[in-house]
């Protein structure tokens, strides 16, 4: 984090998530350590680790947090556990009288992907409007472990990388999941003759 910290001119703000056990040596000790070296090399930065947090980005409000649906489990059902998550957080919000949010990110599975859900509500002056948020899963930033490997039935693929969002009055400009993000295929490729 030091280098892309010392590079970023004017950042004044960093949340870092817990991750699962196996993540973050079992113990959360990961992202408090991490915390702790970032507030002591950098001061001026407000840091800080959270389960799950509710940011306020200039009017764009972002739920995070590390666990998360999939994006699937098949090519033809990639975005649909997605936008059931999305869509029960937006209703359970709409229900007790809060706005959604514009933007969740999730990172468990670590297989970078977005989507929009839409959903169209009628106001009391009979006017319809739609509400709109946005969810992401993010890559990795790592190797995959033993654990890994069995968790996702020995995926061949590893994608790493970072998000980053241009906000702009208000409202979401652009997003910068595929801009950031590589992807690997990590099988072991032999060829006999």
């Amino acid at each position: 984090m030091h280098p892309w910290v010392e590079q970023v001119k004017g950042l004044d703000y960093i949340r870092f998530s817990f991750g699962t056990a196996s993540h973050i040596f079992s113990e959360g000790a990961a992202p408090v350590l991490v915390n702790r070296f970032m507030r002591d090399k950098h001061p001026q930065i407000d840091t800080g680790v959270v389960h799950h947090g509710l940011l306020d980005v200039a009017g764009v409000t972002v739920d995070y947090a590390h666990h998360g649906p999939s994006q699937g489990i098949r090519v033809w059902t990639e975005g649909n556990q997605l936008r059931y998550y999305t869509k029960s957080i937006m209703l359970d919000e709409m229900k007790d009288g809060r706005k959604p949010p514009n933007i969740i990110i999730r990172s468990h599975y670590h297989y970078p992907h977005r989507e929009i859900v839409d959903i169209k509500t009628r106001k009391d002056n009979g006017r319809i409007e739609t509400v709109s948020s946005r969810i992401y899963l993010t890559a990795s930033m790592c190797g995959l472990s033993d654990y890994a490997h069995q968790a996702t039935k020995s995926t061949n693929m590893l994608y790493n990388g970072i998000l980053a969002f241009e906000i702009e009055d208000g409202r979401i400009v652009n997003d910068h999941l595929d801009d950031f993000t590589w992807s690997l295929d990590t099988r072991t490729k032999d060829i006999i003759h």
